[in-house]
């Protein structure tokens, strides 16, 4: 449920009256590391979630959307984490009600 409540949060930035297609635009993006740690998440604050969401014209390619989805799953979502060794559990009730209310939240 985070995932698509963060493709949705960032589906308003990404629509088309505030995006062209650049791949240029990727290129500052391109060689950051994809997997996703969430050590790499304490390093997020709130300026980059504001540039990740914001509704302004500008190009855009993939690897951007893939950065700001990070960002995104960070700074809103951190707090719903569920063991990679126990993934299933993202399933639960309460792993699902807390996606929820962070999304509620945004």
């Amino acid at each position: 449920f985070c995932a698509r409540a963060t493709a949705s949060i960032l589906s308003l930035a990404y629509n088309p009256e505030f995006s062209e297609k650049d791949i240029g635009a990727g290129q500052e993006v391109f060689w950051t590391r994809w997997k996703f740690k969430p050590s790499r998440c304490l390093k997020v604050d709130e300026d980059q979630y504001r540039k990740a969401i914001e509704q302004v014209k500008k190009g855009k390619a993939c690897w951007n959307f893939v950065e700001h989805f990070k960002i995104v799953m960070c700074y809103r979502f951190l707090k719903c984490t569920c063991p990679q060794d126990r993934i299933s559990e993202c399933s639960r009730e309460e792993n699902v009600d807390c996606c929820r209310g962070a999304f509620a939240d945004f």
